[in-house]
């Protein structure tokens, strides 16, 4: 339960400081400022799960950044795996505790800010040759969203890699 309170509180305090800031400066100059910080947490986020990987020993690939990362995904988002290889995750996202708290705030567009700013920023410092894309994103009314990271040069799986999907 902590994880999901602390997830939860996490999309509630962000939807609370973009808000402010846009009351109190430009609407452009805030969502510019705003974007920058996102990337900007992200991308320390991103360094120091790649940094304590590395030191795990542990490989930094397309499937372990989604399974690793801090925000909690293999444990409280409601997430399908479609593809899981080193080189190409493929995902299905039905829920996470932020969807809550950004529906009970009237914030998908503070969502979509938050999703295109931090999980791309945190990609490319975890690993600079990964691609992260969402598409079909719930804050834009689809019913879940579907993620994909893959590595820039990927080339098609295997048939090995497509065996060890998950």
């Amino acid at each position: 339960m902590p994880l999901l309170r602390t997830s939860r509180l996490l999309g509630g305090r962000y939807v609370t400081m973009l808000r402010a800031s846009l009351e109190r400066h430009p609407t452009a100059e805030a969502k510019a400022h705003v974007r920058r910080w996102l990337r900007s947490w992200a991308t320390q986020r991103g360094a120091l799960l790649e940094e304590a990987q590395t030191a795990r020993g542990l490989a930094c690939d397309a499937s372990s950044l989604i399974r690793e990362m801090d925000l909690a995904c293999k444990y409280v988002w409601e997430i399908g795996e479609v593809t899981a290889t080193p080189s190409l995750y493929d995902a299905t996202i039905d829920w996470t505790p932020m969807d809550d708290a950004w529906a009970d705030l009237d914030a998908a567009a503070e969502a979509r800010i938050f999703w295109e700013e931090t999980l791309p920023a945190l990609a490319r410092a975890y690993n600079s040759d990964l691609t992260l894309e969402l598409a079909a994103p719930r804050w834009r009314g689809d019913p879940r969203t579907q993620l994909r990271v893959q590595t820039s040069n990927r080339e098609l799986p295997s048939a090995n890699e497509v065996a060890e999907t998950t």
